[in-house]
């Protein structure tokens, strides 16, 4: 199997050493570039968004991306490319169960601003049928979104996230959160550097449980011969942030019995 990496450093290369373990494969690792074609294996994984380009490569019986957020895969991907990944970002339906569960019993007004569509049909057919939650769901444009998210704040009771960059990142953050703060809407996800940086919560995959998925999905192949769907991680945890539930007035159980209950639903 040819690996990928985007750069040399000590997590990756971990990476790189448990899946040569529990994989049984024989792994040459490379960075940023696929090798010579005399020289390639008859599996290829690739890690980050950044080297997606190198599955367009028809050297390869199966090849699999690592750490790829899902709507970037699907828009340049199809079933014929013999490609899979891991996703990076959490599925919506997920975090829509997380705000169910910290808001267990209640009727929720959710906002949530989006630039890919895929996101909203995404949430959409999880959110079909529960009387419990109502969508504010507006697609915006990247230009001047930091106002427009302010403004699904101000009429909504959570602002779920979505994991576009372009919308959500370290120049929007700080507007975004003291918006939230002041008008006592807590936002949910996109992930645990923003629930670091403020948001309330969010559901996260950690690296081993990355790492442990597409051990799973690459051995399937080398079994059966066929390609596994892509996915996120089937592993997962909560992550909490008591200091802004005690600002918003409310009491949280720890992150563990939190997905338990996630779990039970």
């Amino acid at each position: 199997m040819d690996l990928i990496l985007p750069v040399k450093n000590q997590v990756l290369q971990a990476i790189a050493t448990k899946i040569a373990k529990d994989s049984h494969l024989n792994i040459r690792t490379y960075i940023g570039n696929l090798p010579k074609p005399e020289e390639r294996g008859n599996i290829l994984l690739v890690v980050s968004d950044a080297l997606l380009p190198l599955t367009q490569s028809n050297s390869y019986d199966a090849k699999f991306a690592l750490y790829v957020n899902s709507a970037n895969f699907l828009s340049t991907t199809t079933p014929q490319d013999k490609t899979t990944a891991v996703y990076s970002d959490q599925p919506l339906s997920r975090q829509l169960v997380l705000i169910k569960t910290l808001f267990s019993g209640q009727s929720i007004q959710i906002g949530m601003a989006y630039k890919n569509a895929y996101y909203y049909e995404h949430l959409l057919e999880n959110i079909n049928n529960q009387d419990e939650i109502h969508l504010d769901a507006r697609q915006i444009a990247s230009a001047d979104s930091t106002r427009k998210i302010n403004q699904i704040i101000q009429k909504n009771q959570v602002l779920l996230a979505t994991p576009e960059q372009d919308l959500y990142n370290p120049q929007s953050i700080r507007a975004i959160l003291l918006s939230s703060y002041r008008h006592q809407t807590p936002l949910i996800g996109p992930s645990q550097g923003f629930v670091d940086a403020g948001a309330l919560a969010s559901v996260i995959s950690q690296t081993h449980h990355y790492t442990n998925e597409v051990i799973l999905m690459i051995n399937h192949f080398i079994r059966s011969g066929e390609i596994p769907p892509p996915r996120p991680p089937s592993q997962f945890e909560v992550k909490l942030n008591y200091s802004v539930a005690r600002s918003l007035g409310l009491v949280l159980p720890s992150e563990a019995t939190l997905l338990t209950r996630m779990l039970e639903q």
